[in-house]
């Protein structure tokens, strides 16, 4: 995929110039520790956690509840809506449990008031990792 903002920026999809997918290359990077993710480890709110957590449960690329958003109040819920939001649709496969308890953490972890906050951390790591 791929955007283009008055012919100018072109935002391009990482899918379309990585060996593999994000995950995988998360996954490979993060045997070595997180100090191969500066760039995350540097932003708030992250710089502020430790180590541990950030392996744990902050690098790493994030399920998002697609489905559910269909709307701008959407981004209002003032939790995780159910694991069935969080579908694959660009793979078919639902989302695991394991992933489902790493988001409802995430949103814990980082004080996520409702959708809108959890949505721009996903952007972030998205985007930082």
């Amino acid at each position: 995929m791929k955007v283009t903002i008055n012919r100018r920026i072109e935002i391009i999809d990482s899918f379309k110039h990585l060996p593999s997918s994000l995950a995988a290359l998360v996954t490979t990077l993060l045997k070595d520790g997180v100090e191969k993710f500066q760039i995350t480890k540097n932003m708030p709110p992250f710089n502020s956690l430790s180590d541990e957590i950030l392996k744990k449960h902050i690098i790493r690329k994030q399920p998002y509840p697609y489905s559910y958003m269909q709307n701008p109040s959407s981004y209002d819920l003032d939790r995780v809506p159910d694991i069935d939001w969080f579908y694959d649709d660009l793979k078919d496969v639902p989302c695991t449990p394991e992933d489902y308890e790493q988001v409802k953490t995430l949103f814990t972890l980082l004080n996520c008031r409702n959708l809108r906050d959890l949505t721009k951390y996903y952007l972030l790591l998205d985007t930082g990792i």
